[in-house]
């Protein structure tokens, strides 16, 4: 009898209703009858339904209407890459991986009317006269005159721009000098920190992938246009804006097809690159340049006297940089951004862009996840279509706890502390010195657990037979970042003099090296010095003090003026008058023959008798 209820029309008449549901209550009296069973079944049924009818506020006459109605189809929509998806839900209707080409098309053909021509060229003529203009002194006004443009015209126009005309000054037909290519590798360093990171993305794309395609093509005359896209991309590390891991699969694309313009490519690349790359990726370096001479050796181009020549440039990289390039100018460079992006309010230590080569290349068809912050995997690949978070990329190199080995290398270094051991993993464990000082601070150490990264990081330095920069490096970032690790640092390196006798001699060497980089960098003042008794001294210290000395001389006398303004300046020299004669007499004893404290001292003398 319930099933011809279901039958009948909303139009029968009221007494056919009442006698079926009359039906309805004698049926279910008989299913009483019959066992327990049937009623847990029937209440379930029935509570199912009004759970139902409560959800969805379907009313009574909702549920007459007829059960094979059609329903409506899904709302469609476009994704940033083309696709269709359920503009309700999200999920994925079709999938085509050309569609992301097929509507950037479309929008240059929506944007090919005269206005859109006309705002184009004029983005163009701005940018190509800021390019022509570019220099150390304009870099201010560069970046701000990008920025305007930046945020009152197209976006892709300036992107373009900004690459063609500073793609077309690499290009020339001679070599550019190094300091006008570091000027062009700190003004794109300046837009990827000070104004957005789409900027530097997509140049740093496009430029490489060309880049690439100029790797594969045969021996090439001998312009120096290649040179100076290598010098510059060395440049882009240099500055922080591309990881080096990126240079490590270039040089694999350079030795995939070895010719004398690919060998002198991957001369160049390390060489300009040599303090990045020996401070985060140097054994990966090391083991490339190994596996290239042994290739090229059985070539029969290596008998000729220039692939000689190249290759024992290429391999005397491992021991030390070529003196022929002047690595002040890239530091100097360096200091002047770092400054500028401080004052204007930018970061000097914004992120490096993430993405790989192999990212690059294939960005066509797997999208760039650096830009839109996910990515699609295709079928091929054993992907669905559905997005994949770059974050899910970035989990791979977290993790939650350290490797045993690292934990136990720990504890056999001293590391006696819960404090100390997390120190010390997370800085072994780090990729390189940003993600390191990353790490660091985000175990959020408060107080004195705070000042125990500067003791770990000097004990881990100690540890080492050779003086590793990336400790020094890392120290000076946490200066940097606040002047209280500064205080901590000082008294570290006071204790470390007071004790020097007790130390090895690789160790004294590298407590040298370490002053001396942060005296020459600004992080320290020469004023450090002012525990020393001059007087009373150690013959150990004073081999200290020599070293450290010798390592100042090298400085550029623009940096030396600057780190011994203390003792120079009459005013100050007051306050610090027992350093001052100190180190001249020190001076004139042990270092008598080096030109550079001669003229110290009489730039002394000079500002006495004024």
């Amino acid at each position: 009898m319930a099933d011809e209820k279901i039958e009948k029309g909303d139009d029968e008449e009221d007494d056919e209703d009442v006698e079926d549901e009359e039906d309805v209550e004698e049926n279910e009296d008989l299913d009483l009858s019959e066992g327990d069973g049937d009623v847990d079944m029937m209440d379930e049924m029935i509570s199912d339904e009004e759970e139902k009818e409560e959800e969805e506020g379907v009313s009574d006459e909702e549920d007459s209407e007829s059960e094979n109605e059609v329903k409506p189809p899904a709302p469609e929509a476009e994704d940033i890459y083309g696709r269709k998806i359920n503009k309700t839900t999200g999920e994925l209707i079709k999938f085509d991986p050309a569609a992301a080409r097929r509507k950037l098309d479309e929008l240059d053909a929506m944007t090919s009317d005269g206005s859109s021509t006309e705002q184009r060229a004029r983005v163009d003529r701005a940018v190509n006269s800021i390019i022509n203009k570019l220099s150390d002194a304009m870099l201010v006004k560069s970046q701000q005159a990008i920025a305007e443009l930046w945020a009152n015209s197209s976006k892709n126009d300036v992107k373009s721009a900004l690459h063609k005309f500073l793609s077309k000054a690499l290009l020339a037909p001679f070599r550019l000098q190094d300091s006008l290519l570091t000027t062009y590798g700190a003004f794109i360093a300046m837009c990827h920190s000070m104004i957005s990171s789409e900027i530097s993305a997509h140049f740093v794309e496009v430029f490489l992938c060309d880049l690439v395609k100029s790797v594969d093509d045969e021996e090439e005359p001998d312009d120096k246009s290649m040179e100076n896209r290598l010098v510059f991309t060395a440049m882009l590390v240099v500055f922080r804006i591309i990881q080096p891991l990126i240079l490590v699969e270039l040089i694999e694309k350079f030795a995939q097809n070895l010719n004398l313009t690919n060998l002198f490519g991957i001369r160049t690349i390390v060489a300009y690159a040599y303090k990045s790359l020996k401070r985060t990726s140097w054994p990966a370096i090391t083991e490339k340049i190994d596996t290239i001479a042994v290739e090229f050796q059985q070539k029969p181009i290596s008998a000729l006297p220039r692939a000689k020549f190249l290759l024992e440039e290429v391999i005397a990289l491992k021991k030390a940089p070529p003196a022929a390039i002047d690595y002040t100018i890239f530091e100097r460079q360096q200091k002047i951004l770092q400054g500028l992006t401080k004052k204007k309010g930018g970061s000097s230590d914004s992120k490096e862009l993430s993405m790989t080569l192999n990212d690059l290349l294939h960005a066509e068809e797997r999208g760039r996840w650096w830009i839109v912050g996910s990515a699609f995997r295709l079928p091929e690949q054993g992907g669905n279509g559905l997005l994949a978070s770059s974050s899910a990329h970035q989990k791979q190199n977290s993790a939650t706890t350290f490797p045993p080995e690292v934990v136990t290398l720990a504890t056999k270094a001293g590391m006696n502390s819960e404090v100390r051991r997390q120190i010390f993993c997370s800085v072994a464990t780090a990729e390189d010195e940003d993600d390191a000082f990353e790490r660091l601070l985000k175990l959020s150490l408060k107080g004195e657990k705070e000042r125990e990264l500067v003791h770990v990081l000097i004990a881990m330095m100690m540890k080492e037979k050779t003086f590793n920069a990336f400790y020094a490096e890392l120290l000076q970032r946490f200066c940097e970042f606040n002047k209280r690790f500064v205080i901590t640092l000082q008294f570290a390196l006071w204790d470390q003099l007071r004790d020097c006798d007790g130390l090895k001699p690789f160790q004294r060497s590298s407590l040298a090296q370490l002053f001396q980089h942060l005296i020459a960098n600004e992080v320290m003042p020469i004023t450090v010095l002012k525990t020393v008794e001059w007087a009373t001294r150690s013959t150990l210290l004073t081999n200290i003090l020599k070293k450290l000395f010798i390592g100042l001389a090298k400085s550029p006398e623009s940096v030396l003026r600057r780190v011994f303004e203390p003792v120079i300046n009459a005013q100050k020299r007051a306050k610090f008058e027992l350093l001052s004669e100190g180190m001249r007499v020190f001076w004139h004893m042990n270092l008598k023959d080096v030109p550079t404290y001669q003229k110290i001292d009489k730039w002394i003398m000079e500002s006495g008798l004024d």
